[in-house]
């Protein structure tokens, strides 16, 4: 399977950027340091719960848990630096793995570009869409065993989240 060749390009990818978030200024680092927020879709891919933690005001990784699934990701804020009472626009890259109701099961590969407002009593707003790379591990549903051997599927299409949460 190729989840655990994601998987180690995105560990490589944390721990490049943990290390590049060692050499901030100590005026870069924001007032709080985390985000919980109940999420729909992104890396959660369906309704679950995130957790972002900020390695300074431009960088931070995410990690989220749904129903059926779970992803991790980073958010770049390279537009501008995050902060509160403001619009903060960001891009990233996500990775999740996705088991549907049905049976099946995928990986969810996206590029998101994205905003969030982080309001005045710590309240966290969030919505990002961007092109995906989806691969279908295995079928939906109940399906004849002969019709397994298409599998893996790769589409490409759109896929977000939105997130409602606090900062602390």
């Amino acid at each position: 399977m190729r989840l655990p060749i994601i998987l180690s390009l995105l560990s490589t990818l944390f721990i490049a950027a943990s290390s590049l978030a060692q050499d901030v200024a100590i005026d870069e680092k924001p007032e709080f340091k985390s985000i919980l927020s109940i999420a729909g879709g992104g890396t959660s891919t369906t309704i679950g719960i995130s957790y972002e933690r900020l390695l300074n005001k431009r960088l931070s990784y995410e990690l989220g848990i749904g129903l059926f699934g779970g992803g991790i990701g980073m958010n770049f804020y390279s537009f501008r630096p995050i902060d509160v009472k403001q619009f903060n626009p960001f891009w990233g890259v996500r990775s999740s793995y996705n088991l549907q109701g049905s049976g099946g099961a995928r990986n969810i590969n996206y590029l998101p570009l994205g905003v969030n407002y982080m309001g005045g009593k710590k309240l966290c707003l969030a919505i990002d869409l961007g092109p995906a790379y989806i691969i279908q591990l295995s079928p939906n549903g109940k399906i004849a065993p002969e019709s397994s051997l298409d599998y893996p599927e790769h589409l490409f299409c759109f896929f977000g989240g939105i997130k409602i949460g606090f900062r602390f």
